[in-house]
Order: C-alpha cells, then structure tokens, then sequence
C-alpha cells in the first residue's frame, strides 16, 4: 500500500446549492479530476430545483457513480464523497468546522477568493477548505449575512459573474493552485 500521488493534501470540499439539469452532475465530474474531497449538494432560499427526497436517493446514487468513474480517470487514490443533499443551516453547521470555509458571494467586491487564501496563511496537509457557491439565483442578503457570522468568508471570483457550476470549479482549481497542488506558491 502506497499514497496516491494523485491526491492532493489539502481537502477542498465543494458545498452546492442544487442546480438546475444535469449542472451538479459536470461539478462532480470536473471537480474529482481537479481534486476534491467531497461534495455537499444543498437547498437554499433561492434553489430552484424542487427537492424530493425519493428521486434524490436516485439522484444520489447516480452522483456516486460520476465520481467513482471520474476518480478512475483522473488516477485519484480515492474517491470523493457525494453527501445527500443538506438543508441551508446544516450546511452551516458542517462548514464552519474546516478549516477555511470560503463563501462564494457575487456581491463581494473587498475581498478577492486569492487575498482571503493568502490571509488565511499556509495550510498543512489534511486542513479541511469549504467552498460555498450559491444557486443560479444567488444568495439573499440574510443567507450571506447569517454565512458571515457563522464564520464562513465572503469571497469574490473576480469582476465577471460566473455560472454556479462555473464557479464551484474556478473556485476548487484557485484553492489548488494556492496551496502549490497546481503549480502554485
């Protein structure tokens, strides 16, 4: 038994508001061949998915099966969880124990996702990032202000407003990039 050098050191976990179509389904592929440790689907005020705990076991299941195969391509050691999808609050709860938990905000303009990275310092092997981005809609004021004080970081991706499923995988390569998984310092 050897570590994969396919895996990289730190966990980035991509929390997603549940998208419209097969959206989540490109998250998870793309976001195991760059990385990620996990995945967390979620419901917030703005979701326009309707969720049905029934089809979602389905859902479910078939979300597994894309990162298993995407992490056989991608020469991963392991394969990235895929959560049942979490409710705004227990989404919250779980993603202000990592390490850094970064929320993807549109309306963001002080702080950039690369300055709040470099802020936070060096993180060793094993820290736990989350990356929050939003549904098509994006997030209330209150979901962003109830984020902030639960410690999560607002973040900008930039001046141009990504698609969410765009944003899930600039926001996971930049983390990789930053902690030298991707050529980075």
């Amino acid at each position: 038994e050897r570590r994969s050098a396919g895996e990289p050191a730190v966990n980035v976990h991509i929390a997603q508001s549940l998208p419209k179509g097969d959206k989540f389904e490109t998250v998870i592929q793309k976001g195991t061949e760059i990385g990620a440790a996990s995945f967390l689907p979620f419901v917030s005020a703005r979701t326009v998915v309707q969720y049905d705990a029934r089809k979602e076991a389905k859902r479910t299941e078939r979300w597994r099966k894309i990162a298993k195969e995407a992490a056989e391509q991608a020469h991963r050691g392991r394969v990235p969880r895929v959560e049942e999808p979490l409710g705004w609050r227990e989404l919250l709860n779980r993603a202000e124990r990592a390490k850094l938990a970064l929320f993807c905000y549109e309306k963001e303009t002080g702080t950039l996702l690369r300055d709040a990275l470099r802020a936070a310092g060096p993180l060793a092997p094993g820290d736990d990032v989350f990356i929050v981005v939003g549904p098509e809609g994006g997030f209330t004021e209150a979901e962003a202000a109830e984020a902030a004080a639960r410690g999560l970081k607002p973040v900008g991706l930039g001046r141009r407003i990504l698609r969410t499923e765009t944003a899930a995988l600039v926001a996971a390569a930049c983390v990789f990039y930053e902690t030298g998984e991707m050529g980075g310092s």
